[in-house]
């Protein structure tokens, strides 16, 4: 009888593979996977080797070795703005989309978007752990907004009160940007 595949699981190294139909050994820990090794069908005793080895790594690691620590103040506006330069699309670690705070808990950032179709949500601590969308629910829907004419468009979030709002489908609650017009460059 051929083994296709093992599994071992353990608390603290996540989930371990030993897939035999592509002959690699591969760790996953949260989102992160590191390709341990190939081996042949012959040497899977000295395979094991490499899994423990692996699993003694991955147990003295932190889930997310190498990156920041998420900074809970930092809140991002993310979005399909992938055709915006500076933008990017979906990104929770981009500068240039962070919000700043007005007032203790309310938060906003002011952007230059052309005229088209977009969706948001609001992130906070520079990851999507923490996210909100569409009626301030949290990982809630993305939240569409549409741009009739290349504007400045002022986005508030406001943690207090749990709204998300935008200049261009709340006007009453979010005033517009005052300054030169986008689409005629003054």
């Amino acid at each position: 009888m051929v083994i296709q595949s093992v599994m071992l699981i353990t608390q603290a190294v996540g989930v371990v593979r030993l897939n035999m139909k592509r002959d690699t050994i591969k760790l996953t820990r949260s989102i992160d996977t590191l390709a341990i090794g190939a081996f042949t069908k012959e040497r899977l005793a000295c395979s094991t080797k490499w899994i423990l080895a692996a699993a003694l790594l991955f147990s003295v690691l932190p889930a997310h070795a190498g990156s920041k620590a998420p900074d809970p103040t930092e809140v991002v506006l993310a979005g399909s703005f992938k055709s915006v330069p500076g933008m990017g699309d979906w990104q929770t670690d981009n500068p240039h989309m962070r919000m700043h705070e007005q007032h203790p808990g309310v938060f906003e950032l002011v952007v230059h978007l052309p005229a088209g179709s977009y969706e948001y949500k609001i992130a906070r601590g520079g990851t999507w752990t923490k996210n909100w969308g569409a009626g301030f629910s949290p990982n809630g829907a993305n939240i569409p907004i549409k741009v009739s004419r290349t504007s400045w468009v002022r986005f508030t979030v406001d943690f207090k009160r749990k709204l998300i709002l935008d200049s261009v489908d709340n006007p009453k609650q979010v005033s517009s940007p005052t300054g030169p017009d986008p689409s005629n460059g003054k």
